[in-house]
């Protein structure tokens, strides 16, 4: 089963870093229930592998593609619930908590139910962590600071962890928190702030938990980018209550750490509000003259948003409070998981056949089929056997599309993408050759799982020949489109309908650049579009498949330009610089207005594209982005032309 590969790769890692398996089952589940998950003696639930993975700092959509139809009910009740927060749409959000059918939490009389937990089929205590928070939030939002502070105490003791101020032995009692857990943890932290402004105990209280909090995500090995995610949102609040408290100098380090994590991982969300408290700290010192940096980028970063605004009118988390913005910092947006129906059509759909062949082959009627498809019937368990087998799917409610079957192959597969990332050909290269050994060694399972192996294998070092002038374009293209032939067939009309994993957008991607190269820009447009038509067809939240889109609204700016065809370069700009900033990002928006400059420039409204120009100049350093020498070039040229011309 494929719990059960995943709960091999958890206690991989849990002796790997010497982790007691108490520590990663508190307030989850007791240590005797984790053990009957190990062995098979009991199905795990979503939500706690979720939780599991997420506690350990891995990336559970590594993991999960596909769930059941009631898991998938539950994840959309999620989504809905977040959006409805991050629109602060108070209506939407109380019928959701109130009255909602399957997930209400508040009952008639408006008091937190859980007599009814067992009518879930999911771990009862984290679906109400996650409903508890939401009803603090609209206690939030509708003025009941009280009640908003009492929810978000009581959501995050519902894992047992608690928001205790004081922690006997800090390393364990925090050593096993997920982004969520965190982000509930300061959620409430906040709360505790705003209703106890004149309260210097509680505030002391509250500073010396945020304190822990910020020694936990920073010095304890967790990855970097849940720290650069987290850190900002934690230390802002310490540092605001060392200034209440009159210990202004206290907050010097983790602001300036707050400022660094977020410039170097490319977090944008917190950047001006953290600007501003670290300018407004120097000021409370007296020593304004040491905030000249942070004022520069302050300003530069005021204009980038002033010109996305005047651009759409509209900047993402303009007007947004702290919690809004924790809120909307990215721990709770939903996957791309589909159901077991949309499984059923992802694997005929690669195999090529219709549905009729398969009802004939799996002895179902047409009718019995399509039900089954749309997710109107379940089918029996032999039956479901007979679909399995045909199509080739593998066994298990949770279908995995990880590249792995070891804790040791996932990491070598996370550092093979960052070498990629970084340009580290060398370095990729090598620690290929070890994932490949690894595999071997730990078994790479079923026909499908070997697939999806060799097809990341085979992606990179398409990459890595490609990048290192090894092969040429049209070698690159003709691989490229091998490559993702391994797994789905793109010119399939019918795909279109179905999953696509993140690493074939990523391919796709790869075809369209190559195409792009090769001179056919019609092509590259044609491939760039499957990726952002997917993604926004399907509104998906998740940072890995926003980052494909990036990269894909770039492309379609640059043929689009190629083309001549200025005005549907300018909506692609506008687009990516919108998703750029409102996914909480902010590195690719330099790049964007560094496109826009060029298209104006093209229609001859030379003014605005020096005014462009100069603000990619000024906004490059903030998070190392490379345009800024070709806009320096582009804009001393463009500015002795209108002054030549004015002569």
């Amino acid at each position: 089963m494929e719990e059960e590969l995943v709960l091999r790769i958890i206690n991989e890692k849990l002796e790997y870093d010497h982790i007691a398996p108490e520590w990663l089952c508190d307030g989850i589940c007791t240590r005797s229930e984790y053990d009957e998950y190990c062995t098979g003696e009991m199905d795990i639930d979503y939500l706690t592998l979720e939780m599991m993975l997420e506690r350990l700092g891995m990336n559970s959509m590594d993991f999960i593609s596909w769930v059941d139809y009631d898991v998938y009910e539950y994840l959309e009740w999620r989504d809905k619930t977040m959006e409805a927060i991050r629109n602060k749409d108070t209506v939407t959000l109380r019928r959701l908590l109130y009255s909602d059918y399957m997930y209400g939490i508040v009952d008639v009389n408006g008091e937190i139910s859980d007599r009814e937990e067992n009518r879930w089929s999911m771990n009862p205590k984290l679906i109400m962590q996650f409903g508890v928070m939401a009803v603090s939030m609209l206690e939030w939002f509708e003025g009941r600071k009280a009640g908003a502070g009492r929810y978000a105490k009581q959501a995050v003791e519902y894992t047992g962890l608690g928001n205790s101020m004081e922690f006997e032995d800090e390393d364990t009692s925090m050593k096993m928190l997920s982004d969520k857990e965190i982000a509930m943890n300061v959620l409430s932290d906040y709360f505790e702030v705003e209703n106890n402004l004149e309260n210097n105990a509680a505030l002391e209280r509250t500073g010396r938990h945020l304190g822990q909090m910020l020694r936990y995500i920073d010095g304890n090995g967790r990855d970097i980018r849940s720290v650069a995610l987290l850190f900002p949102y934690i230390s802002y609040l310490y540092v605001r209550i060392q200034i209440m408290l009159g210990r202004a100098e206290q907050g010097i380090a983790p602001c300036k750490r707050s400022i660094e994590l977020m410039r170097t991982h490319n977090q944008c969300r917190m950047l001006e509000m953290t600007l501003r408290q670290y300018i407004h700290l120097m000021k409370n010192l007296g020593i304004s003259n040491r905030a000249q940096d942070e004022e520069r980028m302050l300003k530069s970063w005021q204009e980038v948003l002033g010109f996305l605004k005047r651009l759409s009118g509209n900047v993402p988390d303009e007007g947004c409070g702290f919690a809004e913005r924790l809120l909307r910092c990215g721990v709770w947006n939903g996957g791309a998981f589909v159901t077991e129906g949309d499984i059923i059509k992802l694997y005929r759909a690669r195999e090529g056949i219709t549905q009729k062949r398969l009802s004939i082959d799996a002895d179902y009627s047409m009718r019995s089929m399509w039900l089954i498809e749309n997710s109107k019937a379940k089918p029996q368990k032999n039956g479901y056997e007979k679909i399995r087998k045909r199509l080739g799917i593998p066994s298990g409610h949770i279908h995995s599309d990880i590249y792995c079957t070891s804790y040791k192959a996932y990491m070598l597969k996370y550092q093979i993408e960052r070498a990629m990332m970084n340009l580290e050909l060398e370095k990729a290269d090598g620690l290929i050759d070890k994932l490949e050994k690894e595999l071997i060694r730990a078994g790479s399972g079923d026909e499908v799982k070997t697939r999806i192996n060799k097809q990341f294998i085979m992606d990179s070092r398409n990459a890595i020949a490609y990048t290192s002038k090894k092969i040429t374009a049209k070698e690159y293209l003709e691989r490229s489109k091998k490559c993702l032939a391994l797994t789905v067939d793109i010119e399939n009309k019918k795909i279109d309908k179905v999953f696509l994993r993140v690493e074939e957008l990523l391919i796709i991607i790869h075809i369209a650049q190559a195409y792009s190269i090769l001179g056919n820009t019609e092509k590259a447009v044609q491939y760039s579009k499957i990726v952002i038509d997917y993604c926004e067809s399907r509104n998906i939240k998740s940072q890995a498949y926003i980052n494909k889109m990036l990269i894909a609204y770039h492309s379609l700016a640059s043929d689009y330009r190629s083309l001549n065809k200025y005005d549907e370069s300018l909506e692609y700009i506008t687009k990516g610089m919108f998703l750029d900033i409102s996914s909480g990002k902010g590195k690719l928006v330099a790049t964007f207005i560094f496109c826009y400059a060029y298209s104006q420039e093209k229609f001859n409204n030379n003014l605005e594209a020096l005014n462009a120009y100069q603000i990619v100049i000024n906004s490059c350093e903030i998070f190392g982005n490379s345009n800024r020498d070709k806009a320096v070039s582009n804009y001393t040229w463009l500015k002795n032309k209108i002054e030549s011309e004015y002569t």
